[in-house]
């Protein structure tokens, strides 16, 4: 695996731990108990449908976050990738469903493809955890072998 890309890996896990942080503690703070999102995929398309959240009033709400952001720098054989987290401000309801969506990413990787797979993301405020309840659909079969002796005609009457 590259360098620059697991660097960018690596730092975006760092900036969505945080996120769900103060995330929670944004959602504490007007009220709310959980925020939950169905999701559902297959035949490599997927989607999270629309975060709902529960109690409090969070709708119109923006906090400030964390994002990862990458730049190249240097020329010729010194040029590389570099990452930054950075701060910024974005709708409540969005940081949740990124932080959400990569948490499911990172444990579910390509959940959307094929049969795919379907479940539900919760963000509890009361236990301060995430659960993902996740389901993968699969093809199955069930294979029967049946041997069946054939005897020649008259086999039974020769004692065959």
């Amino acid at each position: 695996m590259d360098y620059a890309f697991k660097e960018g890996l690596e730092m975006q896990a760092v900036a969505d731990a945080r996120n769900l942080r103060i995330a929670l503690r944004a959602l504490k703070r007007r009220g709310a108990t959980e925020a939950r999102a169905e999701y559902d995929g297959c035949g490599d398309s997927g989607q999270v449908e629309e975060i709902e959240i529960e109690g409090g009033e969070c709708d119109e709400a923006r906090i400030g976050c964390w994002e990862v952001g990458s730049e190249r720098t240097g020329e010729g054989d010194e040029e590389r990738l570099v990452h930054r987290l950075r701060r910024t401000r974005k709708p409540l309801r969005d940081v949740v469903e990124d932080a959400m969506y990569r948490h499911l990413e990172s444990l579910h990787g390509g959940w959307e493809n094929n049969e795919g797979a379907f479940g539900t993301l919760v963000l509890s405020v009361t236990t301060g955890a995430l659960t993902i309840e996740h389901n993968s659909r699969y093809v199955a079969y069930d294979e029967t072998v049946t041997n069946i002796p054939v005897r020649p005609r008259g086999a039974l009457a020769a004692g065959l």
